[in-house]
């Protein structure tokens, strides 16, 4: 899965919400007047269910952390392995050393 579709499939609980708040404003809109449209989508955001909210912080907090643990992941290097053994080559590199 790209970046691109992961997106998506993070930001569908936003606008799900985002659709009913506009499905509600739209069909309460009479006056297609700005000052009404605000205060019908203060009360279309009002009208959304307390769960509902919870349930999209929960979401968004575990993508979050998600994100985080990729971040830290990423931005580790790789380990360093010295190997304090004596070793019986002669000092030269050559390809057989390395496979």
């Amino acid at each position: 899965m790209n970046d691109k579709e992961l997106y998506f499939l993070e930001c569908r609980h936003k606008g799900r919400i985002v659709k009913k708040i506009k499905e509600e404003v739209a069909a309460r809109n009479q006056t297609f007047n700005i000052a009404d449209v605000e205060i019908l989508l203060h009360n279309a955001f009002d009208n959304v269910p307390q769960e509902v909210w919870a349930k999209c912080v929960r979401h968004a907090e575990e993508l979050q952390d998600k994100n985080l643990r990729k971040i830290i992941l990423r931005d580790q290097p790789p380990p360093l392995i010295i190997n304090l053994q004596e070793d019986d080559t002669d000092g030269e590199d050559t390809d057989e050393d390395f496979w």
